[in-house]
């Protein structure tokens, strides 16, 4: 028997790229080829004839039942299935054009190719694939300062920008409904007639005759890409924009600014939304084009400045079509006002309380990454410290409300508190806390006061010294009177609950959670400035609604949730001793090292987080308060020396008396100035003290209230000054 040659093994119908450019119909076709034709078409001619031979032809029927199917009949389609998605690769063929380049940051891709200037459905063609490609938005945090460099020379000096972080995470998978079926809530939409883009022209501009004629409408993509390959521009090029719509990035800005905050970090931080894959443009295939977009010959016309002379003539040269976008909906508005129908499943709150452990961390670390799933686990799987014995929590409020204190701890623990009597007071209710730094049950103390005065009276004694010692929060629950009501008892429960918190907790130095909790409607502007007065957080919850949920205009949450926010952000773990201050020894004078001190006090620095026009009128105060003591004390000084002169007067030699005299006073005037320096030096040292304790004690709070606090701080300064 002669060799037959074996059968040719199935390829791949060529893809447009292996073919010439005369084999390519550049006409749309009514229905697409059949897979039969196209296996027919792969077999080469000569082998048509070619199959299997029997000896037996019943047997061979009978053998083609009996035969196992093959693999490639249900392993093809199972791998097809079970096979990893990459989302950048749609469904439906790959693109018709490999893109001739890319920007620096990934952002932008350029094409060149002839038939896509040339053949307006070739152009549709590619331009329809192309929106089907995502475009890939980042969240990026990247934190920088400035270190100042000493360079050879001692008089010159420079300051290099040194990263501290750079953390980018991919938010692709957000834009899809299924991302193995690779659906999403995607269109592909042109520019309306009144907006202002480049139609083929230079500079932005709105259809002709300020948006066109009526009966005209709105040009499609097909209208669009004729016009295209119609023009007879020299230089030309079609874009395709990709956006990125439904994700409020406002309201992620502002929480990963606060989780930048939270870590106390010093640098400069800018969070950003990069979006890669954003750009597709289009150009027509000519020399000058190509060498726009080639690397090393860009790189060599800026070495010479020939770009001062080019850049102006590309740019007035080119015309552009940025008239087709492919928008891409993370969510959708639904019938119930307010809210939305996410494709992902997952909002932006969700995304940020499923991130920020893992952001946080690799912030610490100093990474320069992109963040993935495996961060995510690591973050997610951290052990837990657990408080033993937590501090403890006083809620009080008026007899008469005790209903209120019921509600707001039934909301805060998830059960309403058993009193252990008929009464609450004295009533001890666990609320559990969990965070992905701890977890604790705090016990919380419910006391009902009759007389805020006698409660005073009995928490500033000296039995009572222990149970502040334990205290970690204190808690006044209170109604807000109606609009004309008297409010006079209210106002005396926070006044005396603003003593103990001053008298007996330490004021500003004590570290603990201080919230005054209104429960109602009505407006409380005043409440709030006087809970401040008292030192407290002023929080408003609605009756009924104790879950309320929101944020304000400054993007802080209100109603229980910024309750529990509060009690959550605080250390409940107690320490045996005292901790020590933020200045160390300051208050023991020098270890014998001036310049180690003048370090961390330094008037230039030390703003304590206020800004310098809280100070402005507290350095008035004092120069005003020097100037009322200065009349004083020459009136003194002028008596002192009167004095002497009279003593020295008795004394035989009138020369000498006379220089007694002329010395005695000034002398007299040194110590008396000496004296006064060194009270405002004591005044000074109790006054940043107290402003040390409130910007501790306002870190975890609201920017309207923590200037309410510095505000009120301030006030107390000058009043002592």
């Amino acid at each position: 028997m002669g060799n037959v040659e074996p059968l040719p093994s199935p390829k791949p119908p060529l893809s447009p790229l292996q073919e010439s450019r005369s084999a390519i119909s550049l006409q749309t076709t009514a229905a697409a080829p059949s897979s039969s034709s196209v296996a027919a078409a792969a077999v080469p001619h000569g082998h048509e004839s070619l199959s299997r031979y029997f000896d037996d032809p019943i047997q061979g029927e009978y053998d083609n039942d009996d035969l196992p199917p093959l693999y490639s009949e249900h392993a093809e389609t199972d791998a097809a299935d079970s096979a990893p998605v990459n989302p950048l690769i749609p469904r439906g063929g790959d693109q018709l054009v490999q893109p001739f380049g890319h920007d620096g940051g990934g952002t932008t891709a350029y094409y060149l190719d002839p038939r896509l200037d040339s053949d307006p459905s070739f152009l549709i063609d590619h331009i329809q694939r192309l929106a089907a490609v995502p475009p890939r938005p980042f969240v990026r945090l990247r934190g920088t300062h400035r270190e100042r460099q000493r360079g050879r020379d001692k008089d010159r000096h420079g300051a290099d920008q040194v990263v501290d972080f750079d953390i980018r995470i991919e938010l692709t998978h957000l834009l899809y409904t299924d991302i193995t079926r690779q659906q999403a809530w995607r269109g592909l939409v042109t520019a309306g007639n009144l907006e202002k883009v480049r139609r083929g022209t230079v500079f932005a501009e709105r259809a002709p005759g300020f948006g066109g004629a009526a009966e005209e409408g709105v040009p499609g993509l097909e209208q669009w890409c004729h016009r295209f390959c119609a023009s007879p521009a020299g230089l030309k090029c079609f874009t395709l924009e990709r956006r990125v719509l439904g994700w409020d990035w406002d309201l992620l800005r502002r929480r990963l600014e606060a989780l930048v905050r939270a870590t106390n970090y010093r640098g400069h931080a800018v969070v950003s939304f990069p979006v890669r894959d954003a750009r597709v443009d289009v150009y027509n295939d000519c020399r000058t084009n190509r060498w726009r977009l080639t690397g090393r010959i860009r790189f060599l016309f800026y070495a010479t400045f020939l770009f001062l002379l080019t850049w102006p003539w590309l740019l007035l040269r080119t015309r552009r079509w940025e008239t087709v976008a492919a928008e891409w909906h993370a969510s959708q508005p639904t019938s119930v006002p307010g809210r939305r129908r996410y494709a992902a499943g997952m909002g932006e709150e969700q995304w940020y309380s499923l991130w920020a452990t893992a952001i946080q961390r690799a912030m610490l670390e100093r990474r320069d990454c992109e963040l993935d799933r495996g961060d995510l686990e690591r973050a997610q799987g951290e052990t837990v410290m657990q408080v033993s014995n937590p501090k403890r929590v006083l809620a009080v409020s008026l007899a008469n409300e005790a209903n209120h204190l019921s509600r707001v701890i039934r909301d805060l623990s998830g059960s309403a508190p058993g009193p252990a009597s008929t009464s609450l007071a004295g009533t001890t209710h666990h609320v559990a806390f969990e965070t992905q730094y701890y977890k604790a049950s705090v016990p919380v103390w419910l006391d009902l006061i009759a007389s805020p005065a006698e409660w005073a009276e009995s928490f500033l004694s000296d039995e009572a010294s222990e149970v502040l010692a334990v205290l970690g929060g204190l808690v006044v629950v209170f109604a807000l009177p109606a609009a004309g009501a008297s409010g006079d008892e209210l106002r005396l429960l926070i006044e005396h609950v603003g003593r103990v918190v001053n008298m007996g907790l330490g004021g500003w130095e004590w570290e603990g959670v201080r919230l005054a909790v209104g429960v109602g409607e009505d407006a409380a502007d005043d409440w709030d400035e006087l809970c401040a007065e008292a030192g407290l957080e002023f929080v408003q919850v609605g009756v009924g609604q104790q879950q309320q949920r929101g944020l304000n205009e400054f993007g802080e949450r209100i109603g229980m949730a910024r309750v529990k926010e509060a009690l959550e952000s605080n250390d409940w773990a107690q320490t045996d001793s005292p901790s020590l201050s933020d200045f160390g020894d300051f208050e023991s004078g020098s270890d014998g090292h001036p310049e180690a001190n003048n370090v961390d006090f330094d008037p230039e620095t030390l703003d304590f987080g206020f800004d310098r026009a809280d100070f402005e009128g507290l350095r008035r105060a004092i120069w005003s308060a020097g100037q009322r003591d200065s009349p004083a004390a020459e009136t003194a000084g002028a008596s002192t020396r009167e004095a002497k002169a009279d003593d020295v007067a008795r004394d035989d030699d009138g020369a000498s008396a006379e220089d007694t005299s002329l010395q005695g006073g000034p002398c007299v005037d040194e110590g008396d100035e000496a004296e006064v320096d060194g009270d405002d030096v004591l005044k000074l040292e109790r006054m940043t003290r107290k402003l040390q304790a409130v910007r501790d004690a306002g870190a975890g709070m609201g920017e309207a209230q923590r200037k309410k606090m510095a505000a009120r701080a301030v006030a107390e300064a000058m009043k002592e000054l």
